[in-house]
């Protein structure tokens, strides 16, 4: 009998149905920081999670709200070329800030896979902080608002988008949803 079981199987979670979508006053926790400085997708990806700090911390909660047992990652880019979302499957919501890293630089590596024109590396996307919001959907999504790339690399991005004009990462000329 093999015991290796392969955790990434085909198989669901129940988890608590949510009315009317996952809103901000509801989440778990307003935001997951990455601060000051955010960490790079290649970086946590080599397994080096010292851009974290308190990279073995539990994920943060407002108010005593539990976290579900598993979200979709959401990637979405204001490339004109990009704009359309790509999504995963719902995964486990891990229980450490560095895990948590793991988890969205993995499914980021996964969802650029499938945009084979993207021009930019691994190495030049930066993760600042990850909200919890939802879109008007059932099941709650983690929204990244900080995709920091180099200042020449920024001159190719569209820098502003009515839909999401509060947004630092709309600002900054990228943004994601994981």
């Amino acid at each position: 009998m093999d015991t290796d079981l392969d955790i990434e199987q085909d198989f669901e979670i129940p988890q608590k149905p949510y009315d009317h979508g996952l809103r901000k006053d509801s989440a778990p926790a307003k935001s997951i920081p990455y601060g000051p400085g955010g960490f790079t997708v290649d970086t946590v990806l080599s397994g080096d999670l010292t851009q974290i700090s308190d990279a073995n911390a539990a994920l943060p909660t407002d108010d005593g709200k539990s976290w579900p047992e598993k979200m979709t990652f959401y990637l979405e880019f204001c490339h004109p070329e990009y704009n359309t979302p790509v999504h995963r499957k719902q995964r486990r919501v891990l229980e450490t800030k560095g895990a948590f890293a793991m988890r969205a630089a993995e499914e980021i590596q996964a969802m650029l896979a499938e945009l084979p024109q993207f021009p930019f590396r691994l190495d030049q996307i930066k993760v600042v902080s990850i909200a919890i919001c939802s879109r008007g959907t059932v099941q709650p999504r983690l929204f990244v608002n900080g995709f920091m790339l180099p200042p020449e690399t920024l001159t190719n991005l569209v820098s502003h988008s009515s839909r999401h004009q509060d947004s630092t990462a709309w600002r900054r000329g990228c943004t994601g949803r994981v």
